[in-house]
């Protein structure tokens, strides 16, 4: 059974690790299963408002041989962003989201993901997001998308709680490991 190295889908020793809300965390089939044989991913923040993210692409990602399925990349890339949007304190869902593939990533490597919100007009949260090598120097693809943001009535108001919730509890935790 292939795994990736533990030490290498950790974050920076000052980043914070960040636990996506239970509701999204245990159905994703991206980063919902630490064990998985296709991708294996862990979030973190490191204080400047962008997700910093480590994802490994197993034998299970396969597209190409040798390299992981841009479906794969493109499911990782979907998450970041709306966990990105989700950080914001709001519940979203995909409306859009468009990848470009740069290069390919080869099975077995663990990719360094950055994503970001770059502006929110009403009830839509524009992000974008790269998923590159550790060292930065080959980005694999990039992606933008749109995200809109769930009513509070929506699915009885779980999201939206989890959301404020969510952007809460990773501040305080941002806010404690700063403090000398």
């Amino acid at each position: 059974m292939a795994t990736p190295n533990p030490n290498a889908l950790q974050g920076h020793a000052d980043w914070i690790r960040v636990q996506l809300p239970e509701m999204i965390s245990s159905r994703s089939f991206v980063s919902g299963n630490p064990q998985s044989q296709s991708l294996q991913v862990r979030y973190f923040y490191d204080g400047t408002e962008r997700l910093q993210t480590r994802a490994w692409f197993g034998p299970d990602a396969s597209g190409p041989p040798g390299h992981a399925h841009g479906g794969s990349q493109a499911a990782v890339l979907d998450e970041m962003l709306g966990s990105s949007s989700w950080m914001t304190g709001n519940a979203v869902v995909a409306g859009e989201l468009t990848v470009s593939f740069r290069n390919m990533l080869p099975l077995g490597t663990v990719a360094h993901g950055q994503s970001w919100v770059e502006r929110i007009d009403g009830r839509k949260i524009f992000a974008r997001g790269t998923l590159t090598s550790p060292d930065g120097a080959i980005t694999y693809s990039e992606g933008h998308g749109t995200f809109i943001i769930l009513g509070p009535d929506k699915f009885n108001g779980i999201p939206h709680r989890e959301a404020k919730a969510l952007r809460q509890r990773t501040h305080e935790r941002w806010q404690q490991q700063s403090t000398p």
